[in-house]
């Protein structure tokens, strides 16, 4: 088994032993359910920033959960919906941290 592989199978035991239903919808209105977790928030902004007061949030997945139009798509999670800002890929292609607001 590669490390991707490995990676992937990890990754996948722990989002199913802790993560949260969510469902990623993208423009043209497709729904794909997939399970996040959360990884905490980040501020948008130095000070003196107008935006200074807005928070990202972050969620990893599996990379293969997320289609390859992400753009202008929106996250749902817990009844809360997000709009999705960046996907970011690990190296291995397993795993993916959303980060919306």
């Amino acid at each position: 088994m590669g490390i991707a592989a490995t990676l992937e199978k990890a990754e996948r035991s722990i989002l199913k032993s802790f993560g949260i239903a969510a469902v990623f919808t993208t423009y043209d209105g497709q729904t794909y359910e997939l399970t996040v977790a959360p990884e905490g928030e980040l501020n948008t902004a130095e000070a003196d920033d107008f935006r200074a007061n807005l928070k990202n949030r972050r969620y990893s997945c599996l990379a293969s959960d997320i289609p390859g139009s992400w753009r202008d798509s929106t996250l749902t999670v817990g009844g809360r919906t997000f709009n999705v800002i960046d996907v970011d890929i690990d190296d291995y292609n397993v795993s993916a941290l959303l980060r919306v607001e």
